[in-house]
């Protein structure tokens, strides 16, 4: 479901900064939110965009956000973790993916 929520509303404005935007959500959705990623590892904060908040993922977390959800993104998403289309890899991890790189 993770990996479905990311393709649907995640994004990724830099190496170190990828986002849920949940800029819809109330306050305490938005917390109910970060505390089920946090159960899977994942930090978080709230970072305001423009009037609203979004959930951020730590930049320390994005290697394990990517590790959960890798194998379940469909390839016309994989841009969304990062990939460089030539290098096939996810930025700040060093992990290839192998689907990718068998082309």
């Amino acid at each position: 479901m993770l990996a479905v929520w990311f393709m649907d509303d995640g994004s990724r404005c830099s190496v170190e900064n990828v986002y849920l935007n949940t800029q819809q959500f109330n306050f305490d959705d938005q917390e109910k939110c970060r505390a089920m990623l946090m159960r899977l590892g994942i930090e978080t904060t709230l970072n305001k965009d423009k009037k609203y908040l979004r959930v951020r993922i730590k930049t320390s977390s994005i290697p394990k956000l990517h590790k959960i959800i890798s194998p379940h993104i469909i390839p016309s998403m994989k841009y969304k973790l990062g990939y460089n289309p030539v290098e096939t890899r996810f930025f700040g991890s060093g992990v290839t993916d192998s689907v990718m790189s068998s082309s």
